[in-house]
């Protein structure tokens, strides 16, 4: 039975969790579909220990407290369906700029 993934946001159509290294796979084969490289430029697909080494750097800069990243899940089923984030986060002036992720 796979686990309930953790929710820190819950909307009325989708919810926001922690990105979460058991996801990796999933998050490789987003990256990896042409639709979305397209929209990413990026020129190649993407191998596994690149995708890891990507989710290993985001962790660490999250420790920087400058970005948050989430996955983003279906409110229904809670299937993963893509991934966003916050970054440039100011404490001080409570601002952060929004991106929505493809993959």
């Amino acid at each position: 039975m796979q686990e309930k993934p953790i929710l820190s946001i819950i909307g009325e159509k989708v919810a926001l969790g922690p990105i979460r290294r058991e996801l990796i796979p999933l998050y490789q084969r987003w990256i990896n579909d042409f639709e979305v490289l397209r929209t990413l430029h990026i020129p190649r697909p993407s191998t596994f220990e690149e995708i890891q080494a990507s989710y290993e750097a985001d962790v660490a800069a999250e420790r920087q407290r400058k970005v948050v990243y989430f996955t983003i899940y279906d409110h229904d089923t809670l299937q993963p369906i893509g991934r966003t984030d916050l970054c440039n986060i100011n404490y001080r002036d409570r601002t952060a700029d929004f991106r929505h992720r493809d993959w």
